[in-house]
């Protein structure tokens, strides 16, 4: 799937795509590096955001986490709509660290249901990205 990327006259201005390699080199590529993952995920307070983040980070199963402040959320819940003021968790990971991360994230979030979406980095800094497998190990 690729991504691309217009101005306001629609002109192209870069495209990205995660399956830009053949099957048989993103196998390689896999198996020679850990692949990054984004995760998202919400909070209800600032309070459970830094908890979660602090545990992740400290137990290497994030390298880093970042908290965006006020995210209105609107969502359906036991069959209503629901707004919520929430902090937003992106969390930096590995795909090999990712059931890790979902088995703690459970363990810590208050919510029944909490929102767990992990995003595959299709490109990145690479020296960037590194860091991010540096910091993250498996136990």
């Amino acid at each position: 799937m690729a991504m691309v990327m217009a101005d306001s006259g629609g002109r192209s201005l870069s495209a990205v795509s995660c399956a830009s390699q053949s099957p048989e080199a993103e196998r390689k590529s896999m198996t020679e590096k850990a692949k990054v993952l984004i995760v998202l995920t919400t909070c209800p307070s600032k309070e459970v955001g830094v908890q979660i983040s602090e545990a992740l980070v400290r137990e290497h199963l994030a390298a880093c986490v970042n908290r965006v402040p006020a995210v209105s959320s609107t969502y359906i819940w036991k069959g209503a709509v629901q707004t919520d003021e929430e902090v937003m968790l992106v969390i930096k990971t590995t795909e090999a660290r990712f059931e890790a991360v979902k088995s703690r994230l459970t363990d810590l979030h208050p919510y029944e249901l909490p929102e767990l979406i992990a995003i595959p980095v299709c490109a990145g800094a690479e020296n960037y990205l590194e860091w991010v497998r540096d910091n993250v190990k498996s136990s």
